[in-house]
């Protein structure tokens, strides 16, 4: 393996590894968006007809509030 392979692979090693972890940090700061935007959302009158208060995740929350245009 030559030198500038070697120096290639270990700078892309580390920026997969970079990546990897930026992706799991997404997830987690979508949720906490979700929550946060859940709980203001669950003092108007549309969040209180669909129970904003009691929507946990994202799951809950596409299962449970309806597509409108």
């Amino acid at each position: 393996m030559g030198l500038v392979t070697k120096i290639t692979s270990a700078f892309l090693s580390k920026r997969l590894k970079s990546f990897t972890e930026s992706k799991k940090k997404a997830v987690h700061d979508q949720a906490d968006l979700l929550n946060n935007l859940l709980e203001k959302g669950s003092i108007t009158d549309y969040g209180k007809r669909y129970d904003f208060n009691k929507i946990k995740d994202y799951d809950s929350f596409s299962a449970q509030v309806p597509l409108v245009e």
